[in-house]
């Protein structure tokens, strides 16, 4: 948080992410942006600005979120990493199947409470799921719902793995960070191997699906 001790290069480093965030914006109000009729090499600068952007904004988010849980007494942590909401499996995420004890913190940008939360988490039987209070400044247990499903990873191959949401039922204030640690129960079987699934068969004919 901002105060008499915030150093003159952690301030400069607010206002460099700012600014780089503006300036991707700013190329964005560009008419191909909005609509979206741009070329593609146009497109990918786009998006390498705005990522480039949002790189240089959660460095910075990432510092002030470990401050706050210390100063809350939340989580002592000395870093974190950011999962974006869009990810599409969990293994985009800064997590590994070997965590059993995951800490997590979610912010809630929008200008509405957020009743139910989705975590990205590693395929187990369950989590135990605890919030932090800060009015009572202690951890409660909370309700959750994990669905895992086979994340197609190589149409042409047939591999997959298991991939999982975990649902939250814990409110998220607007404008405010959630706490939450996440502790892994048992463990969930590998996804299935893939078979001889590309062949539809009926009783007069087959159909085989070739790839091309």
């Amino acid at each position: 948080m901002l105060n008499e001790s915030t150093s003159d290069a952690e301030i400069q480093a607010i206002l460099d992410a700012r600014y780089s965030m503006m300036d991707s914006l700013g190329v964005y109000q560009h008419h191909d942006a909005v609509t979206g009729t741009s070329k593609q090499n146009v497109a990918d600068d786009y998006s390498f600005r705005l990522s480039r952007s949002m790189a240089e904004s959660n460095s910075v988010l990432e510092g002030y979120v470990a401050e706050f849980a210390n100063f809350y007494g939340a989580i002592k942590a000395d870093s974190w990493a950011m999962c974006n909401v869009n990810n599409s499996t969990y293994v985009d995420c800064p997590v590994t199947e070997s965590d059993s004890e995951i800490a997590v913190t979610t912010y809630n940008p929008t200008t509405v409470d957020q009743d139910v939360q989705t975590i990205k988490v590693p395929p187990r039987e369950s989590y135990d799921v605890q919030v932090y209070d800060y009015l009572d400044e202690a951890w409660s247990t909370v309700e959750s719902t994990l669905l895992c499903y086979d994340f197609l990873e190589n149409n042409d191959a047939q591999t997959s793995y298991k991939d999982c949401n975990l649902h939250v039922g814990a409110q998220s204030r607007a404008h405010h960070m959630t706490y939450m640690k996440l502790t892994a129960k048992g463990s969930a079987e590998d996804a299935p191997e893939a078979t001889d699934s590309d062949t539809i068969t009926s009783g007069t004919t087959s159909l085989k699906y070739t790839g091309q």
